[in-house]
């Protein structure tokens, strides 16, 4: 008897346990550009907030999207220098 309730216990814990790594989720990812330019210009920095929603990715998953999205660039001519900045984060979906 204690035998059966000793793998009956060790099979519930063994289906109860959740693996995170493998859950899928619903996020919304918010990425904000900004564009700004070297010496100051009037109208800028441009700044651009939007939203994306993606279904059906792990944490993993969220987490590598985020960090793709994430980029700094520049260009410089004639002696003005654009800075592109896109940043992001991350939120689950509810």
């Amino acid at each position: 008897m204690l035998l059966f309730v000793s793998i009956l216990m060790i099979g519930l814990m063994g289906c109860s346990k959740n693996d995170d790594a493998s859950v899928k989720h619903d996020w919304i990812f918010t990425i904000t550009t900004v564009i700004s330019v070297t010496p100051a210009e009037t109208g800028y920095p441009m700044t651009s907030i939007s939203t994306i929603e993606q279904d059906g990715l792990t944490t993993e998953d969220a987490d590598q999207a985020l960090k793709e999205m994430c980029i700094t660039t520049s260009i410089t001519s004639g002696g003005t220098t654009m800075t592109t900045t896109i940043t992001a984060t991350k939120a689950l979906k509810k």
